[in-house]
């Protein structure tokens, strides 16, 4: 129940290179479509937007139960070119209480991004407490560091989580957490998160004459290869709600 298209297929000659391989794995949830190079879920994609929706792990730190100790943890796409975290759609986040969650953008350096600093924990469900900010164009890989700044002085102990996420989604992940199980359990083990795999611009592509064209089979759109990084597409379709593509009809 998953459209797979150009540049990512299944089948030998279906997929641009290795990167946009799709492979079949058996879940809990019966057989699902991963992105070999990454070993992320596919979820959706955009062709036409340089975009593909994963299912992206949420790292949990200071949650009750000992395997869950850890206040660090990490998501590296680095080597994994073309893939990177949209900045157009995706956030960093942080829920919980009484911790200070801070984002760097590699393990071997301390160039820090961003951090959420979570209130007190209280003895009721309203200091779980949801922070998040922007994160910078082309980012492939990020380090959170958790550290407990308040003691518990008797509240209730949450878990923290942070991860980066589809601000699209937010609704429909809010609506299916439970904050009572953020104390003792994790609510959910991934969220949706828009990759790049390329950036649209805007303008005319030169042709030449040996160039093949490609269509896909519902005619929405055609392409062509300029290089191993570039394509030219075109398009009837208009794209309203992005300012940054191009809306010309295909010549």
């Amino acid at each position: 129940k998953v459209d797979i298209p150009f540049p990512f297929g299944i089948k030998v000659g279906c997929y641009k290179s290795e990167w946009f391989r799709v492979t079949c794995n058996k879940t809990a949830d019966g057989e699902k479509p991963f992105i070999s190079s990454i070993s992320m879920q596919l979820l959706n994609v955009s062709f036409y937007e340089g975009t593909v929706l994963v299912n992206n792990s949420v790292i949990y730190s200071y949650c009750p139960s000992k395997d869950r100790e850890n206040n660090e943890g990490s998501v590296n796409l680095t080597g994994t070119t073309p893939f990177f975290f949209s900045h157009i759609f995706d956030r960093f986040m942080s829920i919980g209480c009484g911790n200070l969650a801070t984002f760097l953008d590699s393990p071997t350096n301390d160039h820090h991004i961003g951090g959420c600093k979570l209130p007190p924990c209280e003895n009721n469900m309203t200091s779980i407490v949801r922070c998040a900010f922007n994160i910078p164009s082309g980012l492939s890989s990020f380090v959170t560091n958790i550290r407990r700044i308040y003691p518990n002085n008797g509240s209730k102990r949450s878990c923290i989580s942070s991860f980066i996420v589809d601000t699209r989604f937010l609704d429909s992940l809010e609506a299916n957490s439970d904050h009572n199980a953020t104390t003792t359990n994790r609510s959910g083990t991934y969220v949706p998160t828009t990759l790049q795999w390329g950036i649209p611009k805007r303008g005319l592509c030169e042709l030449g004459e040996e160039s093949g064209t490609l269509c896909s089979p519902d005619g929405r759109y055609c392409w062509t290869s300029l290089s191993q990084m570039h394509l030219c597409v075109c398009t009837p379709d208009t794209y309203n709600d992005y300012d940054y593509l191009s809306t010309d009809v295909c010549q």
